[in-house]
């Protein structure tokens, strides 16, 4: 009868885990707190800039720029996670998961189709 062997982790998967971790979320919160206003917060991070002048600069980014910021930071992270639970090369696995998020937006325009204008 074989008995089951449980191998360890290696601590470097567990150093560029948790360093992953920490990156990721350093960037969800950096943009969670830029979209909701935190003036005092891009002063702390960047000393010497008007925060309320920075604000002004990264609401007056066109859409496609916001779109493209927020989901690179989510999909991001869901690459991290992907290429922890099924022991995958984390860089390869990153690229991999926003372009299929490409992919799958390009399908859901394709769907929903351009609005055209109402003049």
């Amino acid at each position: 009868m074989q008995q089951a062997v449980s191998a360890r982790a290696p601590a470097h998967l567990w150093i560029v885990g948790i360093l992953s971790l920490l990156w990721n979320c350093f960037g969800a919160y950096d943009y969670t707190m830029t979209k909701t206003r935190g003036a005092q917060y891009i002063e702390s991070t960047m000393p010497g800039v008007d925060g309320n002048a920075a604000l002004a600069w990264i609401n007056g980014m066109p859409m496609y720029a916001q779109i493209g910021w927020a989901m690179g930071a989510i999909v991001t992270a869901i690459g991290v996670y992907l290429s922890y639970a099924f022991d995958l090369p984390t860089g390869a696995t990153i690229v991999t998961t926003l372009g299929a998020a490409l992919v799958v937006l390009a399908g859901l325009r394709g769907l929903v189709g351009r609005r055209s204008p109402v003049a």
